[in-house]
């Protein structure tokens, strides 16, 4: 328990609610000590202080300097320990506030962050709307791309039926024409075959009738024998 000479500590000017002791204290301190008091003579007088009452009063001086001493130093040990947790405080709270400015900046970067996120979020609706319409194109594309598609396949089959029908038709034309032709070269021969034959008879004819005209020509005339050799009949020339 602290006596009355503990009134001597006063605050620091920081105001940090720490004990300090006065200049005065401190010099006291170091020029009286509880030994000095002890061994204090004094004096005798007559008619002077009973000395056992002094010698008890300065021991209970002695006792309460040393209290006070002992205080003093725990004081300073809980001062020094005191500073050094204010400081080690001090160095935690500038940690701190280099924290929160790192959060801070966080925050920011994360806010930041987030409102890409939102934009992104809202191009990937708009994407979304833009590829359902685009799908929906292709499918409405695709859908009348596959009806033009059934009919220009109708259409090119009923074309390629009526080739098919014409082909037929001049195929069979073609074939009659061919026919004909060929009845007709059999009739075209026959004839010149018939005209030929009539022709060649026709010659031999001819030729048995000169020879014979001949031979009774040189029966009688003998002599018109080498003339009837160079210079033959008409009738056979004509033949």
């Amino acid at each position: 328990m602290l006596s009355d000479s503990s009134k001597g500590l006063s605050l620091s000017p920081g105001g940090q609610g720490e004990l300090r002791t006065t200049p005065q204290e401190e010099e006291k301190a170091v020029k009286i000590t509880p030994l000095d008091i002890r061994q204090q003579q004094f004096a005798y007088r007559f008619r002077g202080f009973d000395i056992e009452e002094v010698d008890a009063f300065l021991e209970m001086v002695a006792s309460e300097l040393e209290e006070q001493i002992r205080e003093v130093a725990e004081l300073r040990e809980q001062l020094a320990s005191r500073d050094q947790e204010i400081h080690e405080l001090r160095q935690l709270v500038s940690e701190l506030e280099e924290q929160v400015k790192e959060n801070s900046l966080l925050r920011e970067r994360l806010e930041r962050r987030e409102e890409e996120i939102r934009e992104l979020r809202e191009n990937e609706k708009e994407l979304r709307k833009i590829l359902a319409t685009a799908q929906q194109v292709k499918e409405e594309v695709r859908e009348r791309a596959e009806k033009e598609a059934e009919l220009l396949i109708r259409e090119a089959e009923l074309k390629a039926g009526k080739i098919l029908l014409n082909a037929e038709e001049e195929l069979n034309r073609i074939k009659e024409d061919i026919l004909e032709l060929r009845r007709q070269r059999k009739l075209f021969e026959l004839k010149i075959r018939n005209a030929v034959e009539t022709h060649l008879k026709l010659l031999s004819i001819g030729r048995e009738e000169g020879e014979e005209a001949l031979g009774n020509e040189v029966d009688l005339n003998p002599r018109s024998l080498p003339e009837s050799k160079e210079n033959p009949p008409e009738n056979s020339e004509q033949v």
